[in-house]
C-alpha cells in the first residue's frame, strides 16, 4: 500500500527532530514516509532548497506529497525546491500546508499511517488548531475546511446530527486519568479505521467523526465522561464492539479517580413518636357524647389501632 509522502521543513535540526518524534508517537502501526530538511551542513540554523527538493523526491511514493515549514525563509526554499523538480520534469503532487508545525504534522503523521489520501491529511492539518481554539473560546480561523477539496472536521461540525439512526451504539465511560487526549484519541482513529463503515462519538449530544483524532480531540472528553458509540452501515456491531472495549480498557495508561455515586441511606429507624387520633364514637341525637380517650402514640414503624379496624 501506497501512502501520502510527509516533508518537515525548519531552520533548525532539532526542532524538527523533536516534532517528528512527537507526531510519531501517536503513529500504531507502521510509520508513514517522512523525511526532514532541516538547518545547514555544519549544524546551524537555515534552510536548503536543495535539500528540500530530495526530501521531497525520498518522501514521493506516488501519492503526492504535504509540506510543513516553520517560519517565513522556509517557504522560499520550498518554493525554489518545487521550481527545481519543475525543471527536471518530476510530477510529484505536492502541496505546502497552511496549518500550524505542530499540531499540523501530528495530525497528518496519524492520518498517513492510516492511509488516507491527500486531501483528507490537509483537511486535518489545517482543522488542527480546532481542539486549542475551542477550548479557549476562540472562533475558528477563516482557512480552515475552505481548500479546495477538504472537508472542514472542525467543533460546528461534529455537533451535526447524524441523519439516520445508528446500526449499533453503546455507551462507554471514560477511565483513563487525562481522557481521550492525543494518543488515546489516535488510537481511536486507528481502531475505527479498520472497519468500513462510520464510526461516531458523541458526548451529551456532540458528535465526532471517531477516525479523525482531531475531530475526537473537540470533543473533549475528560476521565468520567459518558461517550456513546455509534455504528453505522457494514460492521457497525462489530465496530462499536471494539471501540466500547478500547476505551473502557483505558489504553494501558494511569486510571483516574471517578467519583462513585452517593448511595448511602439512613439505616437507623426513625423513632419520632407521632399522635394519632382516636376514631370518632358513634353518637345518636338526644344521646350524651362520651368524652373521647386520649390519643394513642404510635412509632411510625407501627400500626395504630384505629387503622387495625
Amino acid at each position: 500500500m501506497t501512502q501520502v509522502g510527509l516533508v518537515v521543513v525548519s531552520h533548525s535540526r532539532a526542532l524538527a527532530e523533536a516534532a517528528v518524534e512527537l507526531a510519531l508517537i501517536m503513529v500504531h502501526g507502521d510509520k508513514p514516509p517522512l523525511e526532514i530538511a532541516a538547518g545547514t551542513d555544519d549544524g546551524g540554523f537555515g534552510t536548503d532548497a536543495v535539500a528540500v527538493m530530495e526530501a521531497i523526491m525520498s518522501a514521493n511514493q506516488g501519492d503526492g506529497v504535504a509540506v510543513f515549514t516553520d517560519l517565513g525563509s522556509a517557504l522560499t526554499s520550498t518554493d525554489m525546491a518545487l521550481e527545481m523538480l519543475a525543471d527536471m520534469g518530476e510530477e510529484i503532487e505536492v502541496r505546502v500546508l497552511p496549518a500550524p508545525f505542530v499540531e499540523g504534522l501530528t495530525a497528518a503523521v496519524v492520518r498517513a499511517a492510516l492511509g488516507s489520501d491527500l486531501d483528507t491529511i490537509e483537511s486535518e492539518a489545517v482543522n488542527s488548531l480546532a481542539p486549542k481554539l475551542e477550548h479557549l473560546g476562540v472562533a475558528e480561523p477563516p482557512v480552515a475546511g475552505t481548500l479546495p477539496g477538504a472537508a472542514s472536521l472542525g467543533a460546528s461540525d461534529s455537533e451535526a446530527p447524524h441523519e439516520t439512526p445508528p446500526d449499533a451504539q453503546q455507551l462507554v465511560q471514560v477511565v483513563n486519568r487525562d481522557g481521550l487526549h492525543a494518543r488515546p484519541a489516535a488510537a481511536v482513529a486507528s481502531l475505527a479505521q479498520t472497519f468500513p463503515g462510520e464510526v461516531m462519538l458523541d458526548k451529551s449530544g456532540r458528535r465526532a467523526n471517531a477516525k479523525s483524532p482531531i475531530s475526537i480531540a473537540t470533543l473533549a472528553v475528560t476521565c468520567g465522561d459518558n461517550v456513546q458509540v455509534l455504528g453505522y452501515g457494514e460492521q457497525a456491531e462489530a465496530a462499536v464492539t471494539a471501540i466500547t472495549k478500547l476505551i473502557a480498557s483505558g489504553f494501558g495508561e494511569e486510571r483516574g479517580k471517578i467519583p462513585l455515586p452517593d448511595t448511602t441511606f439512613n439505616s437507623t429507624p426513625d423513632t419520632t413518636l407521632v399522635a394519632v387520633p382516636a376514631a370518632e364514637p358513634d353518637s345518636k341525637p338526644g344521646t350524651k357524647t362520651p368524652t373521647p380517650p386520649p390519643p394513642v402514640w404510635h412509632a411510625p414503624w407501627e400500626t395504630p389501632t384505629a387503622l387495625k379496624q
